[in-house]
């Protein structure tokens, strides 16, 4: 009978540390879930912003390029470009100078890049310029 006891009580106490190896093996599934997840995140972040930049970076390049060719142009019209939509408008200024919003959208964000700028014998020249990137409105 005594030893009947002694058994029981190490059953429990297997139990309870079974019980409690499975708590902190859970703890660290959880835990490196949360970690995985936060990078996965981050990872996609960055994906969206870089193909939002590069398509806003070419809007931009095809704006200057017209610009050295027709010093009339107005902008690009919006238009689908890869995955994402661009646009672009020329505002020219009374001293020949001009200033550039070009634009790309894509999944509900936009990346507005707004440049001033001027025209040399050579060709267009930016001055300054601006990047921002937004949900879109």
């Amino acid at each position: 009978m005594v030893r009947a006891d002694i058994h029981e009580q190490e059953g429990g106490f297997s139990l309870i540390l079974a019980i409690a190896a499975t708590a902190l093996i859970s703890a660290a599934v959880l835990l490196a879930g949360n970690h995985l997840q936060s990078r996965y995140d981050a990872h996609k972040t960055e994906l969206r912003d870089v193909k939002l930049i590069a398509s806003s970076d070419a809007a931009m390049a095809e704006t200057l390029a017209k610009i050295a060719a027709d010093r009339n142009f107005e902008g690009i019209k919006q238009r689908n470009f890869d995955d994402a939509v661009i646009e672009s408008s020329v505002t020219w200024q009374v001293d020949g100078g001009f200033v550039i919003v070009a634009k790309s959208i894509r999944n509900s964000w936009t990346a507005t890049i707004e440049a001033d700028g001027h025209l040399t014998p050579k060709g267009p020249q930016v001055d300054h310029w601006e990047r921002s990137t937004r949900p879109a409105h």
